[in-house]
């Protein structure tokens, strides 16, 4: 064990009697499983029973797989694979023996017109998210950005259909559905089963239903993805860009729990830091997926508002080194029911290692958002992604290599050298980072930029699964 993970485990007092294996009496009982962090937003852990709720929590890990997510098969869009391998660890930590379950999905793909009132859109996509989170059983709601040819991907996981049902028939679903023509060149709505087999040996997912536009109007299935802005416009890419980053303190990293004691107007919501005064361009060099790069760029945006990138890339640095010199550190923050004295405790650690260049409290105020919205967890991949977004910003091109063990210097160095010599390297300086994920069982992933090349076993494996389930 390093010495500075070693320190945060010392420290760290009486931290143990938080992490209960009793599931069904977490505490905080709240999850976010959208992008609305508001109370009324939030899943309630309790009304779940157990293998529902460690889906729910491997949920918390949806994200894109890959950048055409918005136009590939559902399967290939999102990443359920990872999914799976997250509930396997949550039920084999938690010792749960885990029976065959199915689970509704909700699959809406959509192309919006080029001229839509996107607050209207936003305002009733929030108020129908309040519904169905209400109404009970929506475990998870994620919407993608549209393409250039304004085609997006949303989805919704419920427990079963007839809470996907239920949760539609609400008043603001009423006035999503009578909108649609008028925002919309194109929706298809599939109601889809995913079954998870016993001890999450394999997944599969079938088609039940499938609506088109006309259809949509009339079907309470369930709610329309919201913050769909065409980008294609210059006015509508500074509208996202503003609710992305600008607004990140109400929409992103809103403190979950403080919703319930909120008294002060919108004005006095937090933020990562307070905002220069002199306008700066702020906006990340990529476009970044999932939760975690939802974080790190705001995070980035923050930090170049206060001209504190580098020290924050240095203090996320120093804090990623942290996290990888002992899995026990992560396993610790991660753990989803930590009280507010241990997240005080663990960030008051934390911040002793972040090199003591965080002089404007950029991360300090990073970590507190994290901890307010049970997202420490999340620390180390933002910290790798907020890495993606500096390299970027210096004309570097990262090289992401994961292996099921420990690459060999020699066989990185050649790997580099080849792809720096290839045209994915696109001609700039490439910026090396290794993986461990011994899920991949053997081969090695190599990603570069938005290409992925997988000579994984894992991924050998699915495809042969696949082809004989459909030869079966």
């Amino acid at each position: 064990m390093g010495a500075a993970a070693h320190d945060v485990l010392s420290n760290i007092q009486n931290y143990g009697h938080s992490v209960r294996p009793d599931l069904t009496s977490l505490e905080p009982r709240w999850l976010a499983a959208s992008p609305y962090l508001e109370q009324e937003h939030l899943l309630d852990l309790t009304s779940l029973d157990v293998q529902t709720l460690l889906f729910a929590l491997a949920l918390t890990h949806l994200e894109a797989a890959r950048d055409d997510y918005a136009i590939v098969k559902y399967e290939e869009s999102l990443n359920l694979d990872s999914l799976a391998a997250e509930l396997r660890r949550l039920v084999d930590r938690h010792a749960i023996k885990w029976r065959q379950q199915e689970f509704y999905v909700v699959e809406f793909r959509s192309r919006l017109k080029e001229v839509i009132d996107n607050d209207l859109l936003f305002r009733l996509d929030k108020q129908s998210h309040r519904e169905a989170t209400e109404s009970g059983g929506l475990l998870k709601y994620w919407y993608g950005v549209p393409d250039k040819e304004r085609r997006n991907l949303a989805t919704c996981f419920w427990r079963h259909k007839d809470d996907a049902i239920k949760g539609g028939l609400g008043p603001w679903h009423k006035q999503a559905r009578a909108i649609i023509l008028e925002m919309y060149e194109e929706i298809h709505v599939t109601g889809l089963r995913l079954t998870i087999d016993d001890d999450v040996r394999d997944w599969r997912i079938m088609s039940e239903l499938r609506v088109g536009i006309e259809a949509a109007q009339s079907t309470s299935v369930t709610y329309f993805a919201a913050l769909d802005l065409t980008l294609s416009t210059p006015s509508s890419t500074r509208l996202f860009l503003n609710r992305l980053y600008n607004m990140s303190a109400s929409r992103l990293v809103r403190p979950a729990l403080a919703a319930a004691k909120r008294t002060a107007p919108r004005a006095a919501i937090r933020s990562y830091a307070t905002p220069a005064a002199t306008p700066v361009d702020a906006k990340p060099p990529v476009a970044l997926f999932g939760l975690d790069g939802t974080y790190a760029s705001a995070l980035y945006t923050a930090a170049a508002k206060q001209s504190a990138l580098e020290p924050t890339a240095k203090a996320l640095s120093s804090l990623q080194a942290v996290l990888k010199a002992d899995p026990k550190v992560q396993t610790l923050i991660a753990a989803p029911t930590l009280q507010d004295n241990d997240k005080a405790q663990i960030i008051a650690e934390l911040e002793k290692h972040t090199g003591g260049v965080d002089k404007t409290g950029t991360v300090k105020n990073f970590l507190q958002a994290l901890a307010e919205n049970n997202r420490l967890g999340l620390l180390e991949s933002v910290a790798e992604k907020f890495g993606t977004l500096i390299s970027a910003a210096k004309g570097e091109l990262e090289l992401v290599i994961t292996t099921a063990q420990p690459l060999d210097a020699k066989l990185r160095t050649r790997l580099e050298a080849a792809l720096q010599k290839s045209e994915y390297s696109q001609g700039k300086k490439l910026k090396v980072v290794t993986k461990v994920k011994p899920e991949i069982l053997g081969g090695l992933v190599v990603e570069i930029g938005e290409r992925t090349i997988d000579y994984s076993v894992s991924n050998k494996i699915a495809r042969l699964n696949k082809l004989l389930t459909e030869a079966i």
